[in-house]
């Protein structure tokens, strides 16, 4: 679990992996590119600008009104809610597979 407590809106979190619950609490960063696998959790007074992510989960977008690049449907800030493709999650290898 990673708990970011007070966090501004000058800090960006990007290009990470999440395996579990990430929890946001009066924080509003710029949340950017990263793979959320489990949930994320949102405070009242949280409010982060999330763009570009994969979010599996509790948090996920819910709302799907375009698609991205690839043809994946998104949400207006192109966040998607698609299986990462791991390349051994059994094994603790989060890293992503190409294809």
């Amino acid at each position: 679990m990673l708990r970011c407590d007070n966090v501004s809106n000058s800090t960006t979190i990007s290009n990470n992996t999440f395996i579990g619950k990430m929890e946001l609490y009066n924080s509003s960063p710029i949340f950017k590119n990263n793979v959320v696998v489990g949930a994320l959790y949102l405070s009242a007074g949280s409010n982060p600008i999330k763009e570009y992510n994969n979010i599996i989960g509790p948090g996920a977008p819910t709302q799907f009104d375009t698609v991205n690049y690839n043809g994946d449907s998104c949400d207006i800030n192109f966040n998607i809610s698609l299986d990462p493709l791991f390349a051994d999650s059994a094994h603790g290898d989060y890293s992503l597979l190409w294809n």
